[in-house]
């Protein structure tokens, strides 16, 4: 990458309008939680039509988005490569809107589930398109600042629903209910498909479809710099990499290659550990969390609920100003340090919940109630630990997945991939990333039925600890690095092969007249004007010669004798042939 390569203002405007797509998935995620309160039945207290009165129906509201993305991500990678990263963008908002739509209208359940899953397909697009378009308009001193963007964006997303769920459990007393929640999902989708419509290209992928002699990256590229930079060498550089994509099929062959199967392998591993730290269980489930730790405190439902409501504004709000810290902070730090705070955080937080739990009396049914295990408290507490800590917990939870395994996946992930497989790659890791959430999110009840809540949030911290061993020993730093950089290092071939130039000065453009002498090197170019011989130098026999060793150095070719040859100067050695 030129060195002097500044980033404009319409960098900044771009982003933020792709990243409104990350505040419809943190609106989106963060729905359940909320929805479900007011979903839940509450006889004198509800006052919609739709109630959920099974257990296992809140699970399924819950990782019905999942399924969704699973799908939508893999649509994704060719819609993004065949109508652009710019042009999806504009064409998901809109039906992602049409989903909350359908859930605001909903006469059932099974029309939300519909809505749901409608959303989750277009949150999987997004999850796809607007990381890599982000990446791929920044410069490398604004790449990890913008990346971490959409971690900050889709927890901006889940905090204003947090807000809302307030506002639908506490001050409006159930008025503004589920469909309303679903509505204001809306609202950012289609300001993204409207906005982008204003925004420049991707240039990496405007060169991956027209090519180098099109016109289409340069003016793309021109606005997303400063008139300082040199945009030139940056679309050459560009091209290095746009060159595999034209024409692009993804083989088993390219697998073979480590500088493709190492970013793939570590971004799903990336995934995983994401997922499985328990971030959608907390997110999906917070509110119910809560309202169970209070609820083992002998407190009544409606102080359960404004505990659990205000308890997750609390912990979403923190997220905020953590992701939005760590998005100053990746760039200096590193991605691995940040990663290992991060998984560290994790661990910490959910044994202590999990001790929490466990000193606790466990929930038993009162035989004949038909209730879930959660609604009555058979025993007096086994400790007298501060109600506060459930909170505290997941606020260290959340902050430490902010600082870390909420932002970096998404930033690395295309920061790995080579551009020839970028949107394969990411699509596969975000599908990995969505099988997982639908997982731990599906199972997160029968798990807690089966084993009761400390086991499970233990079993949770246990994975935590094992992603703090796979950042230590398997995961590369790619802080400050060019794309060039880090597919070199991924290859095996960390720094390029000099050539005999490039140890001494940059290589100048030899005087048309100059006569060519050949010698033993066997890599050479053409040498500056001011260089000075070498120390020993033996030039072959030939049948050319120079007037005079003052006329070479000087920079000026003289004529050619047919019988002498002077002593060769590191003109002559290093003169190319």
């Amino acid at each position: 990458m030129p060195a002097n390569v500044e980033a404009s203002t319409n960098v900044y405007f771009a982003a933020g309008a792709a990243l409104l797509g990350a505040l419809c998935v943190g609106l989106a995620i963060g729905y359940s939680g909320p929805a479900l309160e007011t979903m839940l039945e509450k006889p004198g207290v509800n006052n919609t039509e739709l109630r959920i009165a099974k257990k296992g129906d809140e699970s399924i509201v819950g990782a019905s988005i999942a399924i969704g993305a699973l799908v939508g991500s893999l649509v994704a990678a060719p819609m993004s490569q065949f109508a652009g990263r710019k042009r999806s963008l504009v064409i998901i908002g809109i039906p992602f809107a049409i989903g909350c739509g359908i859930i605001f209208i909903a006469k059932s359940l099974l029309f939300v589930i519909i809505g749901r899953i409608v959303i989750g397909f277009f949150t999987g697009m997004i999850c796809v398109v607007a990381p890599s378009y982000v990446v791929e308009i920044s410069t490398p001193t604004t790449r990890g600042f913008l990346g971490a963007g959409f971690q900050v964006f889709i927890t901006i997303g889940i905090f204003l629903m947090a807000l809302f769920g307030i506002f639908a459990t506490v001050s409006f007393n159930y008025f503004f209910n589920w469909r309303y929640l679903a509505l204001v999902s809306a609202i950012p989708a289609i300001a993204m498909s409207i906005l982008m419509l204003g925004m420049p290209e991707s240039p990496t992928w405007l060169l991956t479809k027209y090519g180098r002699g099109s016109v289409k990256p340069e003016k793309a590229l021109t606005r997303l710099r400063t008139s300082k930079s040199d945009i030139q060498g940056e679309l050459d550089e560009m091209q290095e990499q746009a060159n595999a994509t034209k024409n692009l099929t993804f083989t088993v062959d390219q697998l073979q290659k480590p500088e493709y199967w190492k970013p793939l392998v570590l971004g799903i591993a990336l995934m995983f550990f994401q997922q499985f730290s328990g971030i959608n269980i907390v997110i999906f489930f917070q509110t119910q969390i809560l309202r169970d730790a209070r609820g083992n405190d002998n407190a009544t439902e409606e102080e359960s609920a404004n505990y659990a409501s205000i308890g997750t504004a609390i912990s979403t709000f923190a997220q905020i100003v953590a992701t939005i810290g760590a998005a100053f902070l990746i760039d200096r730090l590193g991605r691995r340090k940040m990663l290992l705070i991060s998984g560290g955080g994790h661990a910490i937080s959910l044994f202590v919940l999990g001790f929490y739990f466990y000193s606790k009396p466990a929930a038993v049914a009162v035989p004949g109630n038909g209730t879930a295990l959660t609604t009555a408290v058979l025993e007096a507490p086994k400790s007298g630990l501060p109600t506060f800590i459930p909170v505290l917990c997941l606020v260290v939870y959340i902050i430490s997945f902010s600082m870390g395994y909420g932002p970096i996946p998404w930033l690395m992930i295309p920061e790995m991939t080579p551009a020839a497989v970028r949107s394969l790659v990411t699509a596969i890791c975000s599908s990995v990333n969505w099988i997982c959430a639908f997982i731990t999110a599906f199972t997160f009840g029968p798990l807690i039925d089966a084993v009761g809540n400390a086991t499970g949030f233990w079993l949770y911290a246990v994975i935590c600890v094992l992603s703090c061993v796979f950042v230590l020993f398997f995961l590369p730093e790619t802080k400050g690095k060019t794309f060039d950089e880090i597919q070199r290092e991924f290859s095996g071939n960390p720094t390029k092969e000099p050539s005999v130039t490039s140890k001494t000065q940059p290589p100048q453009t030899p005087q048309p007249t100059a006569v060519p002498v050949p010698v033993t090197e066997t890599k050479l170019t053409p040498a500056p004007k001011s260089a000075a011989a070498p120390k020993s130098t033996t030039a072959p026999k030939s049948t050319l010669s120079t007037k005079s060793t003052a006329s070479t150095k000087s920079g000026v070719s003289p004529k050619a004798s047919p019988t002498t040859l002077p002593k060769a100067s590191k003109e002559n050695v290093e003169t190319k042939v």
